[in-house]
């Protein structure tokens, strides 16, 4: 953690030191808070997007970290946008059914990308 808080770390290091840790404690409230703040401060696309996917592989239960993919499944920044619905799409099926509304428009938008569209039909249909 000592790592992830200094302020000299480019956003592909914390990416770097943030990712075991999370998919070691996926849950953990002090790491999650830590890593989201880190990279809410940072509003780099491609790091936020690297996070999303990690909490998506952890299979993060967290709240904060849920609270924070369902920001970035809502924002429409492809790269964050992509990363938001691969990570539900990964989560445990009683959590991706609280991200169902929002898939169901994601799906429903013909202006939305093909690929997000078809993984976010994929992920309501696994429910």
């Amino acid at each position: 953690m000592s790592h992830l808080q200094d302020p000299s770390n480019t956003s592909a290091e914390i990416d770097w030191f943030a990712e075991a840790p999370i998919l070691d404690r996926p849950n953990d409230p002090a790491l999650i808070h830590l890593v989201l703040d880190l990279t809410r401060k940072r509003s780099d696309d491609k790091l936020t997007s690297e996070i999303v996917r990690i909490l998506g592989l952890a299979r993060t239960r967290n709240t904060e970290a849920l609270n924070f993919i369902a920001a970035c499944l809502s924002r429409q920044r492809p790269k964050t946008h992509y990363a938001a619905v691969d990570a539900v799409s990964r989560l445990d099926r009683d959590l991706q059914a609280q991200f169902a509304a929002d898939l169901s428009l994601i799906v429903a938008n013909p202006d939305e990308d093909e690929p997000v569209r078809a993984m976010a039909q994929k992920a309501l249909a696994s429910r």
